[in-house]
């Protein structure tokens, strides 16, 4: 079985397709309306019936800038061209792909962002002059169900709603017992076979240009995901720090973990939780020694107070505590990781721009001063906790 079909169905269906000539048509319907020649006055009210303020694609076109006489020519010129030779640019076919993080999850899970894919505005204008043809002779000719509301004009998914409610309700009245199955189909739009797509709308007689610049839109796609320029550092830094943290040692960094009970618990949990996860920590962890120390890191308000706090068992003289991700053998103290280490930067990307929101002058102050604000801020714990949990 291939998903929802039959393997020789499947099969039979391509070799209907490669002789397209000679499938026969369902339907002794008129396709000249389909197949003539995009008019410029498509292309206009396609243009302004694209929404304003959206983002634009790969092009960097948006569809603000085309609302005017000179680039609807140029466009009508250039979807012509596409629509005729069932061929249409490169760059039409290449979406862009923005995650965007889901409401109220942990921004540092890949896993909790949702992809949203970021298409040429004018291969969208393209697509919606085809939509709109195809709809159109759709409904003329009677070739929907009666039953489907969806995608249909003046019709939503609420009048089946309404009819269902309408029904329950009618046979309650009557006292006889409803049965409903609710059956959702998962991510459908993605698992359509595109050769059952093409075969049906060929069996019901859509063919010759339509149907090829219909399938030109459906030619090798590619994505690409958006990246972070210069003006989004910590962005870089994560990557770099996710692949200097996945050429540690699992088994090394789990031994560590649990047998060195007087060692430097911090930075210990940091590769724990990045080479494993937060839930298996969570899990396999409840050291409250482990956590204490933590907490004295977390709860201190002077460097005196936080840097002893890591380093009791065994006392480790502070010209020693040096930072094993730093070049220049840098004192590994709270101030240090909190605002010098560059390893941690994206760590405490959150921390730094909430405390910029409530200290301005945040930037002029120098090292030991913005340490004490972090550590006595009461609007800051919150975040300061994240950042070092």
């Amino acid at each position: 079985m291939n998903g929802s079909y039959d393997d020789e169905f499947l099969k039979d269906i391509k070799n209907k397709l490669q002789n397209r000539n000679n499938l026969v048509n369902d339907n002794n319907i008129d396709t000249t309306e389909l197949n003539r020649s995009i008019e410029r006055d498509e292309v206009r009210d396609a243009v302004f019936r694209a929404k304003q303020g959206k983002s634009a694609g790969i092009d960097e076109i948006p569809s603000e800038i085309l609302r005017n006489d000179t680039c609807i020519d140029l466009l009508y010129k250039i979807i012509q061209f596409c629509f005729i030779e069932g061929h249409v640019r490169s760059e039409w076919l290449t979406s862009m792909i923005s995650p965007i993080p889901k409401p109220k999850m942990d921004p540092l899970n890949p896993l909790e962002y949702r992809p949203i894919s970021l298409i040429s505005v004018p291969c969208k204008i393209y697509a919606d002059i085809l939509n709109k043809r195809l709809t159109n002779w759709l409904e003329q000719n009677d070739m929907l169900a009666e039953e489907q509301n969806g995608f249909r004009r003046n019709r939503s998914c609420l009048d089946h709603l309404y009819i269902l409610t309408t029904i329950i309700k009618n046979r309650k009245l009557q006292r006889k017992d409803s049965f409903v199955c609710f059956v959702d189909a998962k991510k459908a739009f993605d698992n359509v076979n595109r050769d059952m797509l093409w075969y049906k709308l060929m069996k019901i007689g859509i063919n010759g240009t339509f149907l090829n610049a219909t399938q030109s839109l459906y030619d090798p796609t590619q994505s690409a995901l958006l990246s972070i320029d210069d003006t989004f550092p910590t962005k870089h830094k994560q990557q770099e720090i996710k692949s200097k943290l996945c050429e540690k040692d699992k088994n090394e960094c789990v031994e560590k973990l649990f047998n060195d009970r007087n060692g430097n618990k911090l930075r210990i949990y940091r590769e724990y939780k990045h080479v494993l996860e937060f839930s298996s920590y969570v899990k396999l962890v409840r050291n409250r020694q482990h956590r204490r120390v933590l907490s004295n890191f977390r709860s201190g308000c002077l460097p005196l107070a936080v840097e002893t706090g890591r380093y009791t068992k065994p006392k480790i003289p502070l010209n020693e505590r040096t930072c094993i991700y730093c070049t220049d053998n840098c004192v590994e103290d709270e101030k240090h990781f909190l605002l010098g280490c560059d390893f941690y930067a994206d760590l405490r990307y959150e921390l730094m721009k909430k405390s910029g929101d409530i200290c301005d002058s945040l930037n002029n102050l120098d090292l030991q001063d913005k340490f004490i604000f972090l550590m006595s801020n009461d609007a800051i714990q919150p975040f300061l906790a994240k950042a070092v949990f």
